[in-house]
């Protein structure tokens, strides 16, 4: 991806709201990409990290000193990876909302990019990577593992299916 400043963003009133969730075995290293998140281009963020209520005795306290009006830890139920959404979703409805991995180091300017293409596309779901869904001959949906993985055309398609590193649309 370009390492150039964002052209024609703008600044939106709201923050982005930047979602990600971790699991007891990912506590003690989600925080290189919670920092990798926050010294983000683009600065107007609201970063939360979605935690079940299990693990709310096993967040690192160098973890909680990251705590800010930009970094948030929040506790609710466990419903696995569906924590970095639907939770955005209820409490943010009106803003962006960019999801994120707890095993990734983001470039400083990976909200830039996902921005910038919401830009050019506001109606679609842009992903920073993505698998291309497979079928077979008598039109079968095929196993995974057999799907087209990291897809480097940018593409429109209900065949793209957003995996690790991000994805951005307004609600």
């Amino acid at each position: 991806m370009c390492n150039k400043k964002l052209i024609g963003t703008k600044n939106y009133e709201k923050p982005i709201i930047v979602s990600l969730t971790s699991y007891s075995k990912r506590l003690l290293t989600v925080e290189k990409t919670i920092q990798s998140i926050i010294r983000q281009t683009y600065q107007n963020i609201k970063v939360i990290l979605w935690v079940s209520h299990d693990d709310k005795n096993l967040i690192p306290a160098s973890l909680r000193k990251l705590e800010s009006e930009i970094f948030n830890i929040k506790f609710v139920a466990d419903i696995k990876s569906y924590k970095k959404l639907i939770p955005a979703l209820k409490i943010y409805p009106d803003h962006i909302i960019i999801t994120a991995d707890d095993d990734i180091i983001y470039s400083n300017n990976w909200i830039e990019v996902l921005l910038k293409e919401h830009l050019r596309y506001n109606n679609d779901i842009i992903a920073h990577r993505c698998h291309r869904i497979k079928f077979d001959s008598n039109g079968n949906m095929l196993p995974y593992k057999y799907w087209q993985h990291c897809v480097k055309i940018y593409s429109r398609s209900i065949l793209n299916f957003t995996t690790c590193g991000g994805a951005c649309r307004a609600f």
